[in-house]
């Protein structure tokens, strides 16, 4: 039973918090993304846009009028109860508003999966109501309602979330996150190298079996539920102890009150932690949900992101979902050893920005637990008592080598800031976008830019669009220095408003790819006997091919008789269908192929191999429970290639189904500018 152990569970009887309590935490924090700015400083004449907006690409879209200028940003979720925003979609605009019309331009911002940009037009249709009128880009959407205005919440406090968010063990009270963990700061971000030291409990590694399963179920009733592995992936992490001092505020703002006299006992006893060795642990949890073993729904939404929860509430590996993709191999029969996350190589040495709540571990005292869970030091312990932690970890960035070959890279890229935040930055030819996000994923500040190169530096206006009701609403002009397009560091000459980030540094650039998948040809095993002589049978089904989410059908064209081996022959048909897919280079792709029943799903991720430039064969797995053609067709052997096995008896009843074999051709162009990129094929 989960013991109520805050104001918010309280009013909630104890029967029913692990089924209510996920979606009130997690209204709590949806209801602020809904209520509507009222910052905005409207036109003399007309009504203020300012406000929450929904629009029929699925996206929410933060509006902000100031005079006849309007600025938003538009994201897009994957479901109701995201953790992370906009990695969908983010985007962003700045118009000019004329009577009844808005006439402006757009671009999406490397927060989200889509690259963008363009011009729209809309019409005020009401004061609730806008109509797009004209677009180009590819934008999606084409109508947006204005939200009404909700009351104020507040946001759900962090230690409240942990008391319900369950672990896998019994060892510890109800089992919860809060047993041993204790909140010190909710939002924090270091900058280091992975630890040098590759001794099991140090090195990159995942606290859970290679053999066991990794649905909630398996995780959650592991072993019975008897102190299994806890499932967490570990890192240490050797500070950059200049750029933490550089964050503004570190030590001053954002801290847990720990109820005791001195409100800033927090910080205290972690600079002191921090300070000893420079080191800090990090933890993602596998789950990050509120069911317990055999406790009801397993689907329930997470309240924290974990390794293995998918797109928006997985852990984030330079802005894209982790969802489980992690390269590991059997260290011991309890745990792994972790190479790379989502392909990308991680080990000792590599760089990183590590990102999540910072916490001290009180577990590691053993029975003592919180008794003397705050104490900064230990004489009897070798490395003194560091038990200091980000625990859960929300993100992980590698921060790219800039020394090596760029590819004519430009400002796009993803950027961190001396204010803690995270600047998603595009350059289209001579213009810059950026949005810009605070640490505490846009709580204090979320703000718009556009801008123009000039020299070596770049000039322009600068927005807040407080996408929570704590958020800022400043506005002004930003002139910073750079050495040019291909410069990796920002700095701040000139400023209106109040902007308060002053140096910037880029963690990476974006990679964007081009990649062509054209099917050539369908083979299958059928062929007809028609008076003595073999005659190509139709291939009876249209194709549906689809390339991350893009989608064509082709109906098989010219049939004829093949040869197939061992004197067999099967029908062959051209296709000579034709998908592409533009966007960032770490973006998986996924291929999939249908004809009546029998399909093909191909993922990068799983099989690389099948992705690489060339030509490339695969087979489609026929469907279950299907009618046995008659006569039966002899058997394809291998999907590696068209070789025969020698034929088989013909009697209907042994008779396997028709093997369908796809021919395809994909052509790869990278580019670090998406203008060079040939388009998506839709």
């Amino acid at each position: 039973m989960i013991s109520l152990r805050n104001p918010l569970l309280q009013a909630i009887s104890a029967d029913h918090v692990r089924q209510s309590v996920g979606t009130l935490l997690d209204r709590l924090v949806t209801l602020l993304f809904i209520t509507v700015v009222t910052s905005g400083v409207a036109s003399a004449a007309g009504p203020d846009l300012s406000g929450v907006w929904t629009a029929n690409d699925g996206g929410t879209y933060y509006v902000r009028q100031s005079q006849n200028t309007i600025w938003w940003l538009g994201w897009a979720p994957t479901g109701s109860n995201d953790f992370h925003k906009g990695i969908t979609f983010s985007n962003v605009f700045r118009g000019i508003l004329s009577g009844s019309t808005i006439t402006g331009e757009w671009a999406d911002v490397p927060r989200g999966q889509t690259l963008g940009a363009g011009t729209l037009s809309m019409t005020i249709v009401s004061p609730s109501q806008l109509l797009r009128t004209s677009a180009t880009g590819g934008f999606g959407g084409s109508m947006w309602q204005k939200l009404v205005s909700l009351p104020n919440q507040q946001d759900a406090n962090i230690s409240d979330v942990f008391s319900v968010v369950e672990k896998n063990q019994n060892a510890w009270e109800d089992h919860s996150l809060l047993d041993n963990l204790k909140p010190a700061k909710r939002f924090a971000t270091f900058f280091g190298n992975i630890v040098l030291d590759t001794t099991p409990d140090r090195n990159v590694h995942l606290n859970y079996p290679a053999s066991a399963g990794r649905a909630y179920g398996d995780f959650i009733c592991l072993n019975n539920n008897d102190s299994p592995p806890d499932g967490d992936l570990n890192l240490g992490l050797s500070i950059d102890v200049g750029q933490l001092n550089s964050q503004i505020d570190f030590y001053d703002a954002g801290w847990e009150d720990w109820g005791d006299e001195n409100p800033a006992e927090a910080s205290n006893v972690l600079r002191a932690k921090i300070s000893r060795f420079n080191e800090i642990h990090g933890e993602s949890i596998m789950y990050g949900r509120t069911v317990e073993c055999n406790d009801g729904n397993y689907e329930i939404p997470p309240l924290l992101p974990g390794w293995q929860e998918v797109d928006s509430n997985s852990i984030l590996v330079n802005g894209i979902p982790l969802n489980g993709r992690i390269g590991a191999s059997q260290r011991d029969s309890n745990s792994m050893n972790v190479s790379s996350l989502l392909m990308e190589p991680i080990g000792p040495n590599t760089h990183i920005r590590l990102s999540g709540t910072l916490v001290l571990d009180c577990g590691h005292r053993g029975d003592v637990g919180q008794l003397l869970c705050d104490e900064s030091d230990d004489p009897s312990a070798e490395h003194g008592f560091q038990n200091q932690e980000v625990h859960p970890i929300y993100s992980i960035d590698l921060i790219q080598d800039f020394s090596g070959p760029r590819g004519g890279a430009n400002l796009t890229g993803v950027w961190a800031a001396d204010d803690k935040g995270t600047y998603y930055v595009r350059q289209i030819r001579n213009t810059v976008w950026w949005l810009g996000l605070s640490q505490d994923q846009g709580r204090r500040f979320a703000n718009i830019f556009r801008g123009t190169v000039q020299g070596n530096g770049v000039v322009g206006e600068w927005m807040d669009l407080p996408i929570f009701r704590t958020g800022s609403t400043n506005q002004g002009t930003i002139t910073l220095s750079s050495n040019g397009s291909d410069s990796v560091q920002f700095n701040r000459i000139d400023q209106s408003g109040g902007f308060g980030a002053q140096s910037w540094n880029k963690l990476y650039d974006l990679k964007y790819r081009s990649t062509a998948l054209t099917v050539v040809t369908a083979t299958t095993s059928a062929v007809s006997l028609v008076g003595g002589e073999f005659s190509a049978a139709a291939i009876p089904c249209q194709f549906e091919f689809g390339l991350n989410g893009i989608h064509k059908q082709a109906t098989p064209m010219n049939a004829r008789v093949v040869p197939l081996g061992f004197g067999n022959r099967g029908s062959q048909a051209d296709i000579g269908a034709t998908l592409s897919f533009q966007n960032r280079a770490s973006i998986p792709l996924y291929f999939t192929a249908s004809c009546a029943g029998w399909r093909l799903v191909l993922s990068s991720l799983d099989h690389p191999e099948d992705f690489t430039p060339g030509d490339h064969t695969s087979r489609l797995t026929p469907p279950t429970n299907s009618p046995r053609p008659t006569p039966p067709p002899p058997p394809l052997g291998s999907a590696s290639g068209p070789v025969m096995k020698p034929p088989r008896d013909l009697d209907p009843s042994n008779a396997p189904l028709p093997t369908i074999l796809i021919t395809y051709r994909v052509d790869v162009h990278d580019a670090s500018d998406l203008e060079n990129l040939p388009p998506n094929n839709r």
